[in-house]
């Protein structure tokens, strides 16, 4: 690879999912740091891209090489986006889980607190003879 400072490395975000496989490829001897890699070769189909990893015991860190299809990979717009997209997604989950033990708790439900797992605040409505809400 050229180092000219005119070279502009491309760099590419792994799906998830993607680098557990990856994970799993090694035998689970390796920590990837992120997901983030930069690309040292592409062809139609595929990037070569640098990834910085560590062994399991911590005795050695670096960069591995490895080739991973383009259809496993996002741009920075695409991972920024899916970061957002799973924020919203938690934020909605505790705003339905905070209703749940207002509801439970104005209905007079006993032990419903927060801390406790959405299927046991909806087990203990249950018990209380209390409908559930929708």
């Amino acid at each position: 690879m050229n180092n000219n400072a005119n070279t502009e490395i491309k760099t590419v975000y792994i799906k998830k999912w993607f680098l557990l496989n990856l994970k799993s490829e090694f035998h689970y001897n390796l920590n990837f740091f992120t997901n983030q890699a930069d690309v040292i070769h592409e062809t139609e189909k595929a990037y070569k891209v640098l990834i910085e990893c560590s062994s399991i015991d911590g005795e050695w860190d670096g960069t591995k090489s490895v080739w991973i299809p383009k259809s496993c990979t996002m741009t920075k717009e695409e991972y920024l986006a899916e970061i957002e997209a799973s924020k919203k997604r938690f934020e909605d989950g505790c705003k339905v889980y905070q209703e749940l033990i207002a509801y439970a708790q104005k209905m007079g439900v006993k032990g419903v607190r927060e801390g406790l797992r959405k299927e046991t605040i909806l087990r203990k409505i249950e018990a209380a003879g209390v409908a559930i809400p929708a």
